[in-house]
């Protein structure tokens, strides 16, 4: 993810929650993590959608989770998809029972998360909440249930690429700007 300036990064703070095993090797963990943003203007939060490997920065679709209480989380999909979320200026989230995925033959005692903040995210050169349709923030504050069930969970927004010939949806470039990375080490009790 590139670096650029920013007047101030958000933050984050992880608290390793719980493992669920899936088919070998995929690992489930959840996690509460409070996201921040301390500076004066709107920053995107970009949280990884797995704890073994970077971001990469492509998506090819996007959907918008709508949590209890008017939080929005984002998730990026594809390949090189993500989670995020817009913070107004001054914001602070709790969002409860985020799942990353992983697969690890032998999970590690700590994980390094790739975080970063952006002023703006860009999907092929677009605003990505232009390219969705939904401008809005989540609130400046607030304790949100972010355990996203495919049956369950109220979506605000969707838009995928359109499928090319053979039929698949192709992912674009995703630019995050203004990036500032602000990784995370969290400990996963393996007790849990």
């Amino acid at each position: 993810m590139p670096r650029g300036t920013a007047e101030a990064p958000s933050t984050t703070a992880w608290t390793y929650t719980g493992t669920w095993y899936g088919k070998p090797t995929l690992t489930r963990l959840s996690f509460d993590v409070t996201v921040r943003n301390p500076s004066a203007a709107a920053r995107w939060v970009v949280l990884p959608k797995r704890a073994d490997e970077p971001i990469k920065g492509a998506a090819r679709g996007v959907t918008v989770y709508e949590l209890a209480g008017g939080a929005f989380l984002w998730r990026f999909e594809g390949l090189g998809g993500f989670w995020a979320v817009r913070l107004p200026a001054k914001a602070e989230l709790r969002l409860r029972g985020l799942t990353l995925d992983a697969w690890w033959e032998r999970a590690p005692a700590t994980a390094r998360l790739e975080v970063a903040t952006a002023s703006d995210v860009l999907i092929a050169g677009e605003p990505a909440a232009k390219w969705v349709g939904l401008e809005g923030a989540s609130p400046t504050g607030g304790d949100f249930d972010a355990k996203i069930d495919a049956m369950r969970s109220k979506v605000a927004k969707f838009r995928q690429t359109e499928a090319d010939a053979s039929g698949s949806s192709p992912e674009l470039p995703v630019t995050f700007v203004d990036a500032v990375p602000a990784p995370a080490e969290v400990k996963l009790d393996a007790k849990k």
